[in-house]
C-alpha cells in the first residue's frame, strides 16, 4: 500500500507535458501493465508500471481502457482521476495437465516458408489473429507448446546495439474459443515475452499448464506487439524499425490442420474476415493468394 501511495503522490505532481494515470486491478490494487487505452483516433498503453500518459487525448474524448482478463472500462476523459480501476473477469480455468514421463509428445510438420514474401511485418501496437482448425488426425489432441519463427534484424549500428541492450520488444499470444463466426471467450493469455529482434529468431509459448484441446471447431491465436520499453519500463516513442517484429509466414496447405491469418489491425481492434493476401502487399492481381503466420505445434494424445 505504501508503494501505491507513493506512486499516487508522484502522479499528483503537475507535469507540464503529461497527464499520468495509474491503472490498477480493483480487487487487489495490483498494477496492470500494458493495458490498451484508446479513443476513436488514438491508442496508447500503460507502461510496465501501470502508468499511462493521457496528454495526447482530447478532453472531450470517450476513453476505452481494456486489458486481457479484465472488463473493458469506457469513461469520458474529463471524469478520469489519478487512478483507474479495472474489474477482473472470473474465468473458470481448466484443470492443470500433469504430463507423465512416458507420454509421447509429437510435433506438427513445419510448413515451408513463403518464397514470395519473407515475413509479415508487425509494427508496434498492432496484432494479427490466426484461426486454427485441426483436421481429423489432430482432433482431441492437447497442445503443449506453440512455436513461431521470426526474421532477425541485421546490420545494426553500434548505437542501435546499445539501445537493444537496454530495451525490449514485448510480444504476447492470446488464445480464444471459436464462437460461430466470432471471437469467443478467452482461453489463455501468455506471459509477455521479450523479443530482441537482432538476436531472437523464435518464440516458444508453453501450454503445459493449460488444457488447450484441439476441438473440431478450432481456436484463435492473437499475436500482439505491445511496443518496446526501456530499462525503466517506459515505452520508447517513435517508429524505430528495429522495434518491428517480422513473423515467418507460409502459403502451403497443411495435412494436419486448416489455418488462416487475418489482416493486421491496431491493438484493441481485430479482423477475422479479411485474410492476409499477397495481392494487398504487391498490388498485383496475379498474386491473389492467401498466406498465414507459420505456427508449429507440439501435442500429445
Amino acid at each position: 500500500m505504501k508503494y501505491i501511495i507513493l506512486i499516487v503522490l508522484i502522479l499528483s505532481i503537475n507535469f507540464s507535458n503529461s497527464q499520468n494515470v495509474l491503472i490498477l486491478e480493483s480487487n487487489s490494487n495490483l498494477v496492470i501493465p500494458f493495458a490498451n487505452v484508446m479513443t476513436d483516433s488514438i491508442s496508447v498503453y500503460s507502461n510496465e508500471n501501470g502508468v499511462v500518459d493521457l496528454n495526447r487525448i482530447e478532453d472531450e474524448s470517450v476513453v476505452i481502457i481494456s486489458s486481457i482478463g479484465y472488463q473493458t472500462l469506457e469513461i469520458e476523459k474529463k471524469e478520469i482521476k489519478e487512478i483507474l480501476y479495472l474489474e477482473p473477469i472470473d474465468y473458470i480455468l481448466p484443470s492443470i495437465v500433469i504430463l507423465a514421463n512416458e507420454r509421447v509428445i509429437e510435433d506438427t510438420k513445419r510448413l515451408r516458408d513463403s518464397k514470395k514474401l519473407g515475413s509479415q511485418i508487425l509494427p508496434r501496437h498492432t496484432n494479427i489473429i490466426t484461426k486454427i482448425i485441426p483436421r481429423e488426425k489432430l482432433v482431441s489432441k492437447r497442445i503443449t507448446s506453440i512455436k513461431l519463427l521470426f526474421e532477425r534484424h541485421s546490420g545494426m549500428s553500434k548505437n542501435q546495439k546499445e539501445i537493444f541492450k537496454k530495451s525490449k520488444l514485448l510480444i504476447r499470444l492470446n488464445f480464444f474459443n471459436v464462437d460461430g463466426d466470432s471471437l469467443g471467450e478467452l482461453i489463455h493469455s501468455s506471459e509477455t515475452f521479450n523479443l530482441i529482434t537482432g538476436s531472437t529468431d523464435e518464440l516458444v509459448v508453453s501450454l503445459k499448464e493449460v488444457q488447450l484441446k484441439l476441438s473440431k471447431d478450432g481456436f484463435y491465436i492473437q499475436l500482439e506487439n505491445l511496443g518496446a520499453v526501456d530499462e525503466k519500463g517506459e515505452f520508447i516513442e517513435g517508429n524505430n524499425g528495429l522495434f518491428i517484429a517480422r513473423a515467418k509466414i507460409s502459403d502451403k496447405k497443411s495435412t494436419e490442420y486448416f489455418i488462416e491469418s487475418y489482416k493486421l489491425t491496431s491493438n484493441g481492434q481485430y479482423d477475422i474476415e479479411n485474410q492476409l493476401n499477397y495481392k494487398d502487399v504487391f498490388g498485383d492481381s496475379d498474386l491473389d493468394k492467401n498466406f498465414f503466420l507459420n505456427f508449429q505445434f507440439s501435442y500429445y494424445e
